[in-house]
């Protein structure tokens, strides 16, 4: 019982706020697509595939020994010697793949955090909303979907 009556009035205070609201002082942006879409995690994605590709030549190289000697039927013993370092040189790129992955999507986090800011203040938004599709968001208008907006002022900003 006392869970719906928070339910009920949480609904209502939320119905009074968008019901009271000025023209555009709510937007919803897909923020998924937004990330995917911001130019400065595009340009990292190219720098993580420089910084990775030697490391990745070598994993291939190796996977395509690997490949060569099971065909050949090469002794057990130089075949698992390679495998393991093979498994270790993998293992490693993947610790370090997910390092340098984690170092920019945090930076690009917090650029996009401060660009949204930037647009609130410049638009006079009170609030974004955002879920991409996930999360309690279930139904947002065409009207307050602000995405593609959001992106040009984003990458705008972003490009100086």
């Amino acid at each position: 019982m006392k869970n719906t009556f928070t339910y009920i009035l949480f609904a209502i205070c939320a119905l009074s706020m968008f019901s009271c609201r000025d023209e555009k002082t709510v937007i919803y942006v897909n923020n998924f697509e937004l990330f995917d879409k911001f130019q400065m995690k595009k340009d990292y994605d190219k720098l993580i595939t420089v910084d990775l590709k030697s490391d990745s030549k070598q994993l291939d190289s190796l996977s395509n020994i690997l490949e060569f000697y099971q065909k050949m039927n090469v002794s057990l013993q130089k075949f698992d010697s390679i495998k393991q370092y093979y498994i270790v040189l993998k293992t490693n790129f993947d610790k370090k793949f997910e390092k340098i992955s984690q170092s920019y999507t945090n930076q690009v986090n917090i650029r996009l955090n401060q660009y949204l800011k930037d647009y609130s203040k410049e638009h006079d938004i009170k609030m974004i909303l955002g879920n991409g599709n996930q999360g309690s968001l279930l139904y947002i208008d065409e009207e307050l979907d602000y995405t593609k907006e959001v992106i040009v002022f984003v990458n705008n900003k972003y490009r100086g």
